[in-house]
């Protein structure tokens, strides 16, 4: 059976429960929008909370995550199409709640200070020197990745684009570019680590 456990090729389905096609056709009734999301958040906060920290959230900021997940399920429950499981439509949201996060977060780096710091940092020939050494350190080693890794670590952490934009700037599905995204980030901090 294809390495199955038993109890899965043996299991029988349950009966008498609705299709998720027909959850959402009851939320179209009125009240019942929020049972929805409910149910749907019963059967599928701990994989949206798993799939937000396979995107390279942290455990507090994927809890964050997938209530926003669900706030925007609630609003929008009306745009799901039964061309997906529900399952897949949350993860769509999720995806696109980190990659407004990650944008947001961009502009957010910056922030104004009303005083300067105590202390000035004195740039001296021999602290320039080591900054340019380590920043050629580590343009060398993003040039050791793989070109598909590498042009997508590069569009993706330095150039800050989204990773819908990544994938389509390689041409290649959104899955396929976290996968080099995560391979070539593993590679680079191997490469650095190798050489400290």
């Amino acid at each position: 059976m294809g390495g199955l456990h038993p109890d899965l090729v043996n299991a029988k389905k349950p009966q008498n429960v609705p299709s998720p096609a027909s959850w959402f056709d009851t939320a179209a009734r009125p009240g019942h929008r929020r049972h929805l999301v409910a149910r749907l958040y019963a059967e599928h906060q701990a994989a949206v909370v798993a799939f937000a920290m396979h995107l390279g959230t942290q455990q507090a900021d994927a809890e964050d995550v997938c209530s926003a997940v669900f706030e925007v399920a609630l609003r929008r429950l009306d745009t799901f199409r039964h061309e997906s499981t529900p399952r897949t439509w949350l993860f769509g949201i999720a995806r696109r709640v980190l990659s407004d996060r990650r944008r947001s977060a961009s502009a957010r780096r910056e922030v104004a200070s009303e005083s300067l710091p105590d202390q000035e940092t004195e740039v001296t020939p021999e602290s320039e020197f080591v900054a340019n050494e380590e920043r050629a350190h580590v343009v060398n080693c993003v040039q050791a990745l793989p070109a598909p890794q590498r042009q997508v670590v590069v569009d993706f952490v330095l150039s800050e684009r989204s990773m819908g934009e990544t994938a389509r700037r390689a041409r290649v599905p959104v899955q396929t570019a976290y996968a080099r995204f995560y391979a070539g980030r593993r590679q680079l901090a191997t490469l650095l680590l190798a050489s400290a």
